[in-house]
C-alpha cells in the first residue's frame, strides 16, 4: 500500500476552529514543510463568490485529502476543472495536465501496464530520454513515484491531473489491454533476462 504524501492537506488557517479526527490531521505541519494547499486556499479566499471561513471549514471536514478536497472545489462548483487543477499544480511547481487535451504516446501506454496505473491512479503521457511523464492526481506523492521508478526501472515524473480525468483515460486507453498481475511480472521479467 502506499503511504501518504507529507505534503497532503497539511494545514488550514480558518477563524473557525474545526472539530474532530481530520481537524487535528489538518491543524498540524511538521516543522519546514512546505504547505502547498496554502496556495490554493489563498485564491480561494480571493473569489468574491465564495465565503472562506464557512465552505472551506465544510470542504476540509469532509475531503481533507487535498486531490479530494481539490475535486470537491470543482463537483461544487467554485471553480471551473481547469482553474482548479491549474491553482493545484502551481502551488506544487509541477505542469497540469488534462489527459484528453494531451497527446498520450503508445511508448507510455506500453510501459505502465493497466493494474500498475489503476492501482497509483496514474496514466502515462509520454516517454522522453528514458523518462516517463505521467498525468496523477497527486505528483507530490513521493512513494508513488518511488514505487513506480522502482518497478518500472525508469525515471518518472509527475504532472497534475483531476483525478476523475485520469480514471476516465485508463478506462479509454488501456481498454482491450488489462492483463493479470502476474502476465506483467512476466513480461517484466522475460525483458530482463533477454
Amino acid at each position: 500500500m502506499l503511504r501518504r504524501s507529507s505534503l497532503a492537506f497539511t494545514r488550514v488557517m480558518l477563524t473557525k476552529p474545526m472539530e474532530g479526527p481530520k481537524a487535528k490531521r489538518v491543524a498540524t505541519r511538521r516543522e519546514g514543510e512546505i504547505a502547498c494547499d496554502e496556495i490554493l486556499f489563498e485564491r480561494l479566499r480571493k473569489l468574491p463568490h465564495f465565503d472562506y471561513n464557512n465552505e472551506l471549514a465544510a470542504l476540509a471536514t469532509r475531503h481533507g485529502d487535498t486531490a479530494l478536497l481539490v475535486q470537491a472545489v470543482i463537483d461544487d462548483k467554485i471553480l471551473a476543472k481547469d482553474d482548479a487543477c491549474r491553482f493545484w499544480a502551481d502551488s506544487m511547481n509541477v505542469a497540469y495536465v488534462d489527459p484528453f487535451a494531451s497527446v498520450i504516446t503508445d511508448d507510455a501506454i506500453s510501459k505502465l501496464p493497466v493494474e500498475v496505473a489503476k492501482k497509483v491512479k496514474a496514466i502515462g503521457l509520454y516517454v522522453l530520454n528514458n523518462v516517463l511523464t505521467v498525468a496523477m492526481a497527486e505528483p507530490h506523492n513521493v512513494a508513488a513515484l518511488d514505487d513506480l521508478r522502482n518497478f518500472l526501472g525508469c525515471e518518472v515524473r509527475g504532472a497534475v491531473s483531476n483525478l476523475k480525468d485520469v480514471e476516465a483515460a485508463i478506462a479509454k486507453y488501456y481498454a482491450d489491454k488489462e492483463d493479470s498481475i502476474e502476465d506483467v511480472i512476466a513480461e517484466i521479467a522475460a525483458t530482463r533476462i533477454t
